[in-house]
């Protein structure tokens, strides 16, 4: 509450008076020149100056108090202010006639607050308020709790002893003050009456649909509605006794409030169930994930959700008023109730759902070695988005509703007897059978380094392996590598061009192995073929390179060093033997009608780079190497670059865990990878995925666009319905491999408020790190 006080009275004020007189002599003529000082309080003495002023016999107050005067002379007499004494004018009496001032007389007398109340308790706005107590002449306000004032001119009445005026509407129970200049006086509390709920009609209302009839008292007095959800409506007013508000679309369950004019809120004693689905059936199983099942009922068009056991949600369903809803079973469902969610209230649950999972008729061959191919018949088998041997990963190599083609991994590891084969579900669910499997008889890596053992290229890779008598060599890439062979401890010499995602293939007398290991690449190498400082002039002189000089593969770089002498330097690029012109089409300043290449100029050593295809190496093997002519050109060095794969570039280092649901719900969800982040990422890149497993089910992957539209992912572990991809469990990254139809649909999409390329979901997944490589 605010602190005011009354306006000190500092100064005496002199304050003129004009007279009316009776005729009389000039010498008995009374007048009145001034009175004061004012405002003084009561009991005190107010002077009056003046002429003849020794003939007063009365002064008298408002309302018609007399008092006797003192003579101090005849132009002055004074006069005690009776106790009783009210706000007006002075009149001063004397034989024959009277004079009255023409300024009133005020006091300044505190202001004493006895009481405040109504004609029934507690009030309620609208309502008349007595104010009593004693110079209440002198107040300017009342102020109610909540600083609600009521100024002085909307007062019903005032005077000194009591103040009427209208309750505030927008006034609460509390304090009450007054206001009398700049100083307020104590307090008195008010009793203010508000609205009250004592009945809802309907007891379950349909949101959205619906009007709720709110009975109780004071509810003219109500101007809005609060549903549970904190969703706020207007109150339409029927009478003082009944208010009806519309029941939102996203209300929730729970007790209602109704607002009043003086913003306090009174809530309802019961709370409101909304109208919720109800009496709901299934279509006769059985029930397949990928199928669809239709759930009939009542008052299906509130539903806005559909989500299976474990939060497994479906964002895309269907209502018919006939049917019903029907929702495609996702392939991460599992056994349980169907929730329906709806806007308003907690989601309603349907009869239990028990899925369809595969069942194992036969695995052959019953015995194999690791690395072979097995066939396994059954039925629904088209469900099945993983199959391992021995806990490890295979390689789905076919796959129809009763049969499954797969190749079991390279690792020794599984070897025994009865190893367990399980066939795994999009929703982690597992079968299993078991067949038993034998150490191959050509040599393999007993087991491969663990994924955070870093491969670097060019360094060497040290394994151990079984049956190295049979080891005839090995291959990186499809390119035959040199290996040391030291008992069963295997070293293989990783090129300095490989990085990513690289084959490594050991090569028996009876037999091959393959693994895919991932290589740290180390960027782009330099081999410099030729020192020899040549001056080209105007076309007299050539550099000649043999062709032994050139061990080059193709998608190498030539690089030549040079510093131009003159105006429009230019190369031209033969055979040794035969001059014939090699076109560098790859240039785009490549001169097709003279077989010319325009570089720039170069005070200082610049160089010029083009790529060696299958073409041009061919035709230099067969002529004796390069011939490098031109003009205006002093050449100082020629290399090749062997680019190789360059280093990842990396996207994001921030961990996210891969989910389904939508970020506003608090759980997992999918993320988003921004298009300033993917500036690098081109046709042919890897997009790469380093991740840990954290679940109990498949780990997969769900790449989307910015507008979530998802991505077909040329992988056999792809889902073609659900559009996901499931990962191995035991890896520790993925590499999605870029087309230009990719890279133009993921930078042009846009959502049209943010900067999206990419939204990523999934499951069971802790994405570490997310890199390009080129």
């Amino acid at each position: 509450m605010l602190k005011y006080g009354f306006l000190l009275w500092a100064t005496v004020a002199v304050i003129a008076a004009a007279f009316v007189a009776c005729e009389q002599e000039e010498e008995d003529y009374v007048s009145l020149e001034a009175f004061g000082p004012t405002p003084l309080k009561r009991g005190e003495t107010v002077r009056f100056i003046g002429s003849n002023l020794n003939r007063v016999t009365a002064v008298v107050f408002p309302e018609n108090i007399e008092v006797a005067p003192t003579v101090v002379s005849s132009g002055e007499i004074t006069a005690i202010i009776p106790a009783a004494a009210a706000n007006g004018y002075i009149t001063l009496r004397y034989p024959g006639g009277s004079i009255t001032s023409k300024s009133r007389i005020a006091y300044a007398d505190a202001v004493a607050f006895d009481s405040i109340y109504g004609a029934a308790s507690p009030v309620r706005a609208g309502d008349t308020i007595t104010v009593t107590g004693d110079n209440l002449t002198g107040v300017s306000q009342v102020v109610f709790s909540v600083e609600v004032a009521v100024e002085s001119r909307d007062f019903l009445t005032q005077s000194r002893h009591e103040i009427t005026l209208a309750l505030p509407a927008n006034a609460q129970a509390g304090d009450v003050y007054l206001l009398a200049g700049a100083e307020e006086t104590s307090h008195r509390t008010l009793s203010v009456d508000g609205p009250s709920i004592t009945a809802l009609a309907p007891t379950q209302p349909k949101p959205g649909s619906d009007t709720l009839l709110i009975t109780g008292t004071n509810l003219d007095l109500a101007v809005s509605v609060i549903f549970a959800g904190d969703v706020t409506v207007d109150a339409v007013p029927v009478s003082a006794t009944q208010i009806k508000a519309a029941v939102p679309a996203d209300a929730q369950d729970g007790a209602i409030k109704v607002v009043s004019k003086a913003g306090l809120e009174y809530e309802s004693p019961d709370a409101l169930t909304l109208l919720a689905p109800s009496n709901l059936t299934l279509t006769a199983g059985p029930y397949k994930t990928g199928s669809s099942i239709t759930i009939s009922g009542n008052d299906l068009d509130l539903v806005t959700g559909v989500t299976f056991t474990d939060g497994v949600s479906v964002e895309d369903f269907s209502y018919d008023e006939a049917t019903g809803i029907t929702v495609v079973i996702p392939a991460t469902a599992t056994d349980g109730a169907i929730t329906l969610l709806r806007v308003a209230g907690d989601g309603v649950a349907t009869p239990d759902v028990t899925l369809v999972k595969p069942a194992i008729t036969s695995i052959t061959p019953a015995t194999i070695q690791a690395g072979d191919a097995i066939t396994i018949t059954g039925t629904d088998l088209d469900l099945v988005t993983a199959v391992s041997v021995g806990g490890k990963a295979c390689t789905i190599d076919a796959q129809t509703e009763t049969e499954i083609q797969a190749t079991t991994p390279m690792d020794a590891a599984i070897a025994g007897a009865g190893v367990e084969v399980a066939l795994t579900l999009a929703n982690g669910v597992s079968v299993t059978g078991a067949i038993d499997v034998t150490f191959p008889l050509y040599c393999f890596i007993l087991e491969l380094p663990a994924p955070d053992v870093e491969i670097k290229a060019g360094e060497l890779l040290k394994v151990t392996v079984e049956n190295s008598s049979k080891l005839t060599g090995v291959e990186v890439n499809s390119s035959v590598v040199q290996h040391i062979l030291q008992g069963s401890t295997l070293y293989v010499a990783i090129p300095g061009n490989a990085g990513g995602s690289t084959s490594l293939k050991l090569i028996s007398s009876n037999g091959d192995a393959t693994y895919t290991i991932n290589v740290i690449a180390s960027g782009p190498v330099e081999t410099v073929i030729s020192t020899e400082m040549v001056d080209l002039g105007g076309w007299a002189n050539t550099l000649a390179i043999p062709a032994a000089d050139l061990a080059a593969a193709p998608g190498t770089q030539l690089k030549i060093y040079y510093t131009s002498t003159a105006a429009n330097p230019q190369f031209k690029i033969m055979t040794v033997n035969d001059w014939d012109n090699v076109q560098v089409i790859d240039d785009p300043n490549y001169d097709a009608q003279w077989k010319v290449v325009g570089v720039p100029e170069a005070e200082n050593t610049s160089s010029w780079s083009f790529v060696l295809d299958e073409t041009m190496l061919a035709a230099f093997a067969s002529n004796g190497g390069i011939r490098v002519g031109g003009q205006n050109i002093i050449i100082s060095k020629v290399a090749v670059v062997t680019s190789g794969a360059p280093a990842e570039i990396i996207v994001d280092e921030a961990p996210h865990t891969v989910g389904w649901n939508q970020e506003s719900d608090g759980e997992p969800c999918p993320f988003r990878i921004n298009k300033a982040q993917l500036t690098e990422l081109q046709a042919g890149s890897i997009l790469k995925f380093y991740y840990t497993y954290t679940g109990s089910g498949d780990p997969q992957f769900k790449f989307m666009d910015a507008n979530w539209g998802q991505f077909t992912v040329d992988d056999p572990n792809f889902d073609t319905t659900y559009g996901t991809v499931t990962v191995d469990a035991d890896g520790s990254f993925y590499e999605w491999r870029m087309t230009a139809d990719i890279v133009t649909t993921i930078m042009a999409t846009v959502d049209g408020w943010s900067d999206t390329a990419l939204v990523i979901g999934g499951q069971n997944l802790t994405v570490t790190k997310i890199t390009i490589a080129k």
